[in-house]
């Protein structure tokens, strides 16, 4: 029996780059016609030269034929003015010498001047690299007439004007060259520039991802000019909507963590409140029975009504217990869906109150005071009455109750580590024309010795504390932020602060 053939894996190659293509296409396009510019000239260029080498080589024939006439006929002043009338040759210099050696003529250079510089500086280096090279001559007898001894024509090589012209050439080729290399680079550099631009909004919406995520999205929808980076965009686009269900997965857990923390709390409550409080209320009318029965023996009947008195004490204290467990117990008839805004403040302001009556959170000069600011403003940010009861400003009952819990911790902070003078806790609401919450600002701020960077994230990290109020804050979708209150003062303090925008509420 044959083995069953295992499947072959191709590795994954991903999607075929786009942007090289382009590029290169671009810059394919550009370096074709810079070569079709250059083969046009140089065809042109050729032309040019094919007649200025026939017009050189005729006018050095006319010129040697002209000079053996007049040389064989004329006298020398004669030959002389004729000469002088000469103009220059292409790549030859001509040098007339009479009978004893003399120069009788000599046939003109050719203007440098009428070069191109960069061709002179070209011919310049050219010269100082190969040197003046080897040179080029003939000598032709020129008779003279009457018998008179024959002068002789030297016939050179040019170099210099030929160098000049091979020069001039090149210079032309080299700006050809750098005119069509520039265009290519600008051509690649606008194709790049084009073609990468999103990326400007790519790496914007990676930083919105997180505290904007609507438009951070929208941003990573739009269209991009190249494949790569559409690919770039769906996938960004794929996590952020990965990390939206996963916040939001999280924050329905972390909501259902917190609402078990507030049934057990609901249920010790509930425990006091039978237990302890059946028991302390038999136990304190037994001590009033007591007293009674002992009111002829003064001291035994002071010792019972003490008994009662710390016993109502102690019912006093499970009352406020009852309250830290429970603050926000609905009410007979209510459903519990929402809290209206007055509850919370007055529950703000009992927890802020027992801080005060409290009297050992020691602050810089002594106890630390609380005091608690309660702002209502409108849409247009202008100020109005804070709810009183029978208002229907409303809030969720989740959002309440992660109000106070975190106004309570962050109390607890600041009267056990922050060694504060003062404390404030501000509570501001938004609301429209019919009183419905649109947003709540929370923000408790103290002139205490503040917590460094360091310490922060430690605190943060540690599950309690800080990070409570933190996850508090995440589960209702704001973000807690820390800042000193008073940045550069030697006591700079803690701002806590977390803005929550709220949809139609109960």
């Amino acid at each position: 029996m044959s083995e069953p053939t295992q499947p072959t894996h191709q590795p994954f190659t991903g999607p075929s780059l786009e942007l090289p293509r382009l590029v290169m296409r671009r810059a394919a396009a550009v370096a074709l016609l810079a070569l079709g510019l250059a083969f046009v000239l140089g065809f042109w260029r050729s032309g040019e030269d094919i007649d200025d080498e026939i017009d050189g080589a005729l006018a050095l024939a006319t010129t040697l034929a002209h000079l053996g006439a007049v040389a064989a006929t004329q006298d020398d002043a004669t030959l002389a003015r004729t000469l002088a009338h000469q103009g220059p040759l292409r790549h030859v210099r001509l040098q007339l010498l009479d009978a004893i050696g003399r120069a009788v003529y000599q046939s003109p250079e050719p203007d440098r001047h009428a070069t191109p510089w960069p061709a002179r500086q070209l011919a310049a280096l050219h010269a100082a690299w190969q040197g003046p090279g080897r040179t080029v001559q003939q000598w032709l007898p020129l008779p003279r007439p009457g018998g008179a001894p024959p002068w002789r024509l030297q016939v050179a090589g040019a170099r210099n004007s030929e160098r000049l012209e091979a020069m001039h050439g090149l210079a032309q080729a080299m700006a050809l060259l750098a005119l069509g290399s520039a265009a290519m680079l600008a051509v690649m550099a606008l194709t790049l520039r084009h073609a990468l631009a999103p990326l400007r909004s790519l790496v914007q919406a990676i930083g919105l991802l997180r505290e904007q995520p609507a438009q951070a999205a929208a941003t990573l929808a739009q269209p991009l000019p190249t494949r790569e980076l559409q690919v770039v965009a769906q996938a960004l686009l794929t996590l952020q909507h990965a990390q939206a269900r996963d916040a939001s997965a999280a924050q329905v857990l972390r909501r259902q963590v917190l609402t078990l923390q507030e049934d057990e709390r609901q249920r010790l409550a509930r425990e006091l409140h039978d237990e302890f409080g059946q028991q302390l209320t038999a136990l304190r009318a037994d001590a009033a029975w007591l007293a009674q029965r002992l009111a002829a023996q003064p001291e035994e009947a002071q010792l019972a009504q003490g008994m009662a008195q710390r016993c109502g004490d102690i019912q006093q204290d499970i009352r406020a217990l009852l309250t830290r467990l429970q603050p926000l117990a609905p009410a007979a008839g209510d459903d519990g869906a929402a809290e209206p805004a007055w509850r919370l403040a007055e529950l703000l302001a009992a927890l802020l109150g027992g801080w005060t009556r409290a009297g050992w959170a020691r602050g810089r000069d002594g106890a630390c005071s609380f005091e608690l600011r309660l702002v209502a403003l409108r849409a247009d940010g202008q100020p109005m009455p804070w709810p009183r009861p029978g208002d229907p400003a409303m809030l969720p009952r989740g959002l309440a109750l992660a109000l106070y819990r975190m106004s309570q911790e962050a109390l607890t902070n600041v009267a056990r580590h922050a060694q504060a003078q003062r404390a404030l806790l501000s509570l501001t609401l938004m609301l429209d024309a019919q009183q419905a919450v649109h947003q709540v600002a929370w923000e408790l701020a103290d002139d205490g010795l503040g917590l460094p960077a360091a310490d922060a994230l430690q605190a943060l990290q540690r599950g309690s504390g800080l990070a409570g109020l933190k996850e508090r804050a995440w589960a209702q979708g704001a973000e807690l932020r820390m800042e000193p209150a008073w940045p550069g003062s030697p006591r700079p303090g803690l701002r806590l602060a977390a803005q929550f925008t709220l949809g139609p509420v109960a």
